[in-house]
C-alpha cells in the first residue's frame, strides 16, 4: 500500500515539473499532465478527456479531419456549430493532450505556419486555437488575425479570455483588426460570444464590448444587425435586438412589431418590456393585440399591464372585458379540441 501510494506521487511529483508555465491553460494549482489525468480519473472514478473526446462524434470528426489536413471537410463541419457548442468543443480539446488520433498531441507552434498555407486555412486554425498547448494557441492567434477572413473571429473570441495573459492580449489585437464595417455580419453571427464576455472576469472586457456595441450600431451595419434579429438561435436574435433597439436610423415602431411576430415567447416578451417603455414611439394597437392574442400567457400579462397605464378609466374596463372574452373563448376551443 505505501509503495503503491509513494509510486503515484512520484509520477504526480514528475508530471507537475515537466509541465510548461507559459504553455500551461490551467493555474499552477491544478496544473497537469496526462498522467496526473489518468491518476485523478482512476482515483475518482470520472472519464478521462480522452475518454469524453472518443464519446464526442463532432470532436472526434474535426480532429481527424485535422490530422488528414482535410480543411474543405473542416471548413463544413465548422458550418453548423453554434457558439455554445463551440466553448464546448473548445474546453474539451484545451483540457486534453489527447493521443485519441495522431497529429493533435504533437502539434506545436512550428506546425501553425504548415497548416496557415492550405486550403481554408481558417478552419484548420481554428481547431488549433484550443490547443493545449499555449505557445500553439499563441501562434494560431497570430495567423488568424492577419488572415483577413471574418470567419476567424468567433475562434479569436474564444481566445479573449485565456488563462495566457500573451493569447489575450494577441487575440485582443487581432480582433482589433476585423473592427469593420466589412465584417459586420460576421460580428452580428457571434454576438452571442462577445456578450458572454461581460460575465467572464480573468480581465476587463468592457471596452472591447462596447467597441463591438458601437460599430455594429452605425448606419454601415443597419442591414446586417436586422437581419440577425430574424434569423438564428433564440439568443443570438436578443443579442441582436438588444443592440437594434438603440441604433442609429432603426425605426423603433417597426422593430416593435417585428419583435412581436418572433416564434420565441422570451423574444416577444422583451420586446414588450423594452419597447413599450417608449410610449410615444409604439403602435397602441399592436400592443393591444400582443395583450389579446398572443400565444404566450406571460407575454400577453405583461403587454395588458403596459398598457393599461396608457388608457382612462372607461377604456381600460372595455379592454378588460374585451380581455376576459378573449380568455373564456381560448378556453372553450381548447376545451372542445380535448373532448373531440
Amino acid at each position: 500500500m505505501v509503495s503503491s501510494l509513494g509510486h503515484k506521487i512520484r509520477l504526480w511529483i514528475r508530471a507537475a515539473l515537466s509541465w510548461d508555465s507559459e504553455a500551461s491553460d490551467l493555474p499552477p494549482i491544478v496544473r497537469c499532465s496526462a498522467l496526473m489525468l489518468e491518476w485523478f480519473r482512476r482515483l475518482i472514478g470520472h472519464r478521462g478527456q480522452d475518454e469524453v473526446i472518443r464519446g464526442d462524434k463532432l470532436v472526434r470528426e474535426l480532429l481527424v479531419a485535422f490530422r488528414t489536413r482535410d480543411s474543405s471537410r473542416l471548413a463544413r463541419l465548422w458550418e453548423d456549430v453554434r457558439p455554445d457548442t463551440l466553448m464546448r468543443i473548445d474546453s474539451c480539446l484545451r483540457l486534453s493532450n489527447s493521443k485519441f488520433v495522431d497529429g493533435w498531441y504533437e502539434f506545436g507552434p512550428a506546425d501553425v505556419a504548415h497548416i496557415a498555407q492550405e486550403p481554408h486555412a481558417w478552419a484548420l486554425l481554428g481547431l488549433a486555437v484550443s490547443h493545449y498547448n499555449g505557445y500553439a494557441r499563441h501562434a494560431a492567434v497570430e495567423r488568424l488575425g492577419s488572415l483577413g477572413d471574418g470567419r476567424a473571429i468567433r475562434f479569436l473570441l474564444l481566445r479573449l479570455n485565456d488563462w495566457v495573459d500573451g493569447v489575450r492580449r494577441s487575440a485582443r489585437t487581432a480582433l482589433e483588426r476585423y473592427l469593420s464595417p466589412d465584417y459586420a455580419r460576421e460580428w452580428v453571427a457571434c454576438l452571442v460570444s462577445v456578450f458572454a464576455l461581460e460575465s467572464q472576469h480573468r480581465t476587463d472586457h468592457a471596452d472591447f464590448v462596447k467597441s463591438v456595441s458601437s460599430l455594429l450600431r452605425g448606419p454601415e451595419c443597419r442591414q446586417a444587425l436586422l437581419g440577425g434579429c430574424r434569423v438564428g438561435q433564440r439568443r443570438s436574435r436578443l443579442a441582436c435586438l438588444r443592440l437594434a433597439a438603440c441604433a442609429e436610423g432603426v425605426n423603433p415602431t417597426g422593430l416593435f412589431r417585428s419583435s412581436l411576430s418572433d416564434p420565441d415567447p422570451s423574444v416577444r416578451l422583451w420586446a414588450v418590456r423594452t419597447f413599450a417603455a417608449r410610449k410615444d414611439l409604439i403602435d397602441r394597437h399592436h400592443l393591444g393585440e400582443a395583450a389579446l392574442r398572443d400565444r404566450s400567457v406571460q407575454v400577453r400579462r405583461e403587454a395588458a399591464l403596459q398598457l393599461l397605464d396608457t388608457l382612462d378609466a372607461d377604456a381600460a374596463e372595455a379592454y378588460l372585458r374585451e380581455m376576459l372574452r378573449c380568455c373564456w373563448t381560448r378556453m372553450s376551443e381548447r376545451a372542445g379540441r380535448h373532448e373531440g
